[in-house]
């Protein structure tokens, strides 16, 4: 069984188009939206239809992209499963469209949540990079993620994070070669809070501080489904505070006022 998600307005509305849960639909041979009494089933790719036309009724595979196109917050959207039973033809902005489709059942708000959160977090992920951090660590298993990032990986939450605006704090046990991180820096400039790294690279647009400390306390975090080597807690909030006190510190004092103004650290 071939499922996907779709979003309507309230009345269960699709570019003019009424729908009803246990129903199935196709597309007639004028183009047309028609309710199909005897359903069928030989769903496969077909690269003939053609998006954002008559030629499909739209539907996405994940429901995180649904919510690209209906908001979640706008109680006049609401979100469904459905089943794919005709031919079809997947977008590369998350949209896909069939010729033959059923509503099974409509998704809780609930559900809805949740699917919005992984996007958020797919979002996030992306945009910081974890995906090169990954294959960073899987090169030098033995370094250490630190700072902020070793918070996110904790699903510790920081206002700043929207702007992706973290670095790569690595610690390692001993000298690592990172020269083929391009573009190295070495000035006072960038350092200007917590200035206790041996060196600082440029990755991708992505700034990494290397700390060398042979003692240096981990754990091991696991973050949607993916291990992490992180620094201790307890170590990356004494840094911070001790980094709020210097000059240039006031990143760090802004992300300790942030965690302690909270009654409880979690995603928002």
């Amino acid at each position: 069984m071939k499922i996907g998600y779709k979003g309507m307005k309230s009345d269960m509305t699709c570019r003019g188009i009424k729908f009803e849960v246990g129903k199935t639909y196709y597309i007639d041979k004028d183009k047309k939206v028609r309710e199909r009494s005897n359903p069928i089933d030989y769903n496969r790719p077909n690269e003939r239809l053609k998006l954002c036309t008559n030629d499909v009724i739209h539907y996405c595979n994940n429901l995180k992209d649904v919510q690209s196109y209906y908001n979640l917050n706008d109680e006049r959207h609401r979100f469904f499963v459905v089943q794919i039973l005709g031919e079809f033809i997947d977008g590369e902005d998350g949209k896909s469209g069939t010729d033959c489709i059923k509503i099974l059942r409509e998704l809780s708000r609930e559900e809805v949540e949740t699917g919005f959160i992984d996007k958020l977090r797919d979002d996030l992920d992306d945009s910081l990079k974890l995906s090169d951090l990954r294959a960073m660590q899987e090169k030098f298993p033995m370094i250490i993620i630190g700072g902020s990032l070793s918070l996110y990986l904790r699903g510790y939450w920081l206002e700043r994070f929207r702007a992706c605006n973290s670095d790569f704090d690595i610690i390692s046990p001993y000298w690592v070669d990172l020269t083929e991180y391009k573009d190295i820096v070495d000035t006072e400039d960038e350092k200007n809070s917590g200035n206790d790294f041996d060196d600082t690279f440029s990755f991708r647009g992505k700034k990494i501080d290397l700390r060398i400390s042979p003692h240096e306390r981990y754990e091991i975090i696991t973050y949607r489904g993916h291990q992490y080597k992180v620094g201790s807690f307890i170590n990356v909030i004494e840094a911070k505070a001790r980094y709020a006190l210097q000059k240039g510190g006031s990143k760090h004092l802004n992300d300790l006022t942030e965690l302690m103004s909270k009654n409880k650290l979690e995603w928002i």
